[in-house]
């Protein structure tokens, strides 16, 4: 199964799903002990680091920051657009929500943070983005 098969088939059987598939082409560089400071303080307004490369390739985007590649569905493509720094977590998945007229729930809310934390992780935001989760039954 190749990257597209695979993106295309995570979506099916769910109402909404947003993908990302990242690669990283080395392991990390060399004196990386995780322990360095951050940056700065997160802006809870995500947004994209200017040095990200984004294009099409079979109708999936691609960003490109370094060295990480992310293949991103059409709704992790929609999350991506509405990541401009000037649109919270809660406006990104209210977007999401009304675009894909579905319901704004808690669920959709963690999905849209899990996948923003996710780019973050890999390097691709222009400033660290952190969310507190809580498990509710």
């Amino acid at each position: 199964m190749d990257r597209r098969d695979f993106l295309f088939r995570l979506g099916l059987g769910t109402t909404l799903s947003i993908a990302g598939v990242f690669t990283v082409d080395d392991a990390l560089p060399a004196g990386f002990t995780g322990s360095q400071e951050l940056p700065e303080p997160p802006s809870g307004f995500p947004e994209l680091s200017k040095d990200v490369a984004k294009r099409f390739e079979d109708d999936k985007l691609i960003l490109s920051g370094g060295r990480t590649n992310c293949y991103v569905n059409k709704t992790g493509g929609k999350v991506i657009e509405w990541m401009d720094g000037k649109n919270s977590l809660q406006a990104i998945s209210s977007h999401i929500s009304e675009y894909y007229s579905v319901e704004h729930t808690d669920t959709l809310e963690s999905s849209v943070a899990m996948f923003i934390c996710q780019l973050g992780e890999a390097g691709l935001l222009a400033s660290p983005f952190y969310v507190t989760m809580y498990e509710t039954t």
